[in-house]
């Protein structure tokens, strides 16, 4: 999968399912971000996210 993060292209694998997955991935899980999909942000109810 890739993925356009802060501008610049990532590519991942298939252990990447969902956005808590990639957040946890790029250890931004317990930061404050802000998630685009296609020019739109993303509320956070939309987003699970479990500590």
């Amino acid at each position: 999968m890739n993925l356009i993060i802060n501008g610049k292209t990532v590519t991942f694998g298939d252990e990447i399912e969902t956005v808590e997955h990639l957040l946890q991935a790029q250890n931004l899980h317990e930061r404050v971000v802000i998630v685009e999909l296609n020019k739109n942000i993303c509320k956070k109810k939309n987003i699970a996210m479990h500590a």
